[in-house]
């Protein structure tokens, strides 16, 4: 697994890089800039969309996964549909600015397909009626979805975050057993993503010369959330808790502060 686990890190870091790489001159030359606001580190326009090289590397490593165990397609299409329907609503979203309704519908939509896809398993362990567990693990990742989307446009942070998310998701999937299926299986996936962030991070690091932009905050918050909605799911609440509790207190408390 380690062999395996580094030569997919590498390569999600690589094609990453890549094309972000290619993509700056376009998002420059379009225009396509995230404006310093009081939170910001950056003081001038940066540009926004380098996510769409993260999306783009999460999607092949989910094609991968698909291909690897029977039933991979069938477990993992409608989890690759909510993140194109995300990534194409939050990229309009970056170009043009939508109403809160048509990004919230399409983060509802996709919500309810992640907890469909964990059926029949209990995000609360079988603790709650199963609509109200379904409800309540819907609205967390929202939640969750729009915290990690908060995070960006701050140099290095959303990076650090998918880098350690990713890493540390596959370590616990390494040495437990999370599900049915092999631990080679299940923990190359966010490998994959932990290295596409880890490729955004070298253009995002301070000074940040590109930002994720919705396009990639809100697809990649949404996979990050649906693994630790299952990780719970499977009994590992701990670790499901643990691996995000720096970036959500820091985010909620920030919020919490604000509305305050």
């Amino acid at each position: 697994m380690s062999v395996a686990g580094g030569i997919a890190f590498g390569l999600a870091m690589l094609a990453s890089a890549l094309l972000i790489r290619a993509l700056l001159p376009v998002l420059i030359r379009r225009a396509i800039l995230d404006q310093p606001n009081e939170r910001s580190s950056h003081a001038t326009p940066t540009p926004r969309g380098g996510g769409i090289a993260v999306t783009l590397v999460a999607v092949a490593g989910l094609l991968f996964e698909a291909v690897r165990w029977p039933g991979g397609f069938t477990a993992l299409l409608p989890v690759m549909a909510a993140v194109v329907l995300l990534a194409g609503v939050s990229w309009l979203d970056d170009l043009k600015g939508l109403p809160a309704l048509p990004r919230l519908a399409a983060q509802v939509i996709a919500a309810a397909i992640c907890i469909w896809t964990l059926t029949p398993h209990s995000v609360f362990m079988g603790l709650l009626p199963p609509v109200l567990d379904a409800v309540i693990a819907g609205i967390g990742l929202i939640w969750f979805i729009n915290l990690f989307n908060f995070m960006d446009g701050i140099d290095g942070i959303a990076g650090v975050e998918g880098v350690s998310l990713g890493t540390g998701i596959s370590l616990v999937l390494v040495f437990v057993s999370a599900s049915g299926l092999q631990f080679d299986q299940l923990a190359v996936f966010p490998v994959v993503l932990a290295g596409a962030f880890a490729g955004f991070l070298v253009f995002n690091w301070h000074p940040a010369t590109v930002f994720l932009g919705d396009v990639g905050s809100i697809p990649t918050g949404y996979l990050f959330g649906v693994m630790l909605l299952g990780m719970a799911g499977s009994g590992y609440w701990a670790a499901a808790l643990i691996l995000p509790a720096y970036y959500l207190a820091d985010a909620t408390i920030t919020l919490a502060r604000r509305l305050f």
